[in-house]
């Protein structure tokens, strides 16, 4: 083939040239097509495993710990009375609670003593027997129910 000569192309070089490019074209489309697809779906199926992996995991909870909740205790304590004294100081006794009845005897000699003996549960006024011991030692009767009073008389003791 020849080319004419003057400063225009002919109509058959650029079809040679078009037909060179289309002849090469193919194969280079071709071999990239080739491995681009496999590729690209490799480098794609890579990032949805990463996120779906990501998205499968649980967010950590934080721990907060909250105040105690109050608790209340009941105690039960059994309180067993304890059984009349036979022998008593100064001061006011229930007859039967405080001290058993019967008869008592102060321990000492007294110079200076007084006592009383009322019912319960009276305000005073119903008085049974009192005395006063500028010497000696007084000896009282007390029943279960009277209240029984003393002042200066030391110990008084059961002796009957």
């Amino acid at each position: 083939m020849s080319m004419p000569t003057g400063d225009q192309p002919s109509v058959g070089a650029d079809a040679v040239t078009s037909a060179v490019v289309a002849a090469q074209s193919p194969r280079r489309t071709g071999r990239v097509r080739r491995w681009a697809l496999p590729l690209g779906t490799g480098l794609l199926g890579l990032v949805l495993g990463a996120a779906a992996g990501a998205a499968g995991k649980p967010t950590p909870t934080p721990i907060v710990a909250s105040p105690p909740k109050p608790v209340t205790v009941t105690v039960t304590q059994t309180v067993t009375p304890s059984a009349p004294r036979a022998a008593v100081g100064d001061g006011v006794h229930l007859v039967g609670t405080d001290l058993a009845p019967g008869v008592y005897r102060t321990a000492d000699t007294m110079t200076k003593c007084s006592w009383t003996i009322r019912t319960t549960g009276t305000n005073g006024s119903d008085v049974i027997d009192s005395g006063n011991a500028a010497g000696g030692r007084p000896e009282v009767t007390l029943k279960a129910g009277q209240r029984f009073t003393s002042s200066g008389c030391g110990t008084w003791t059961r002796t009957g």
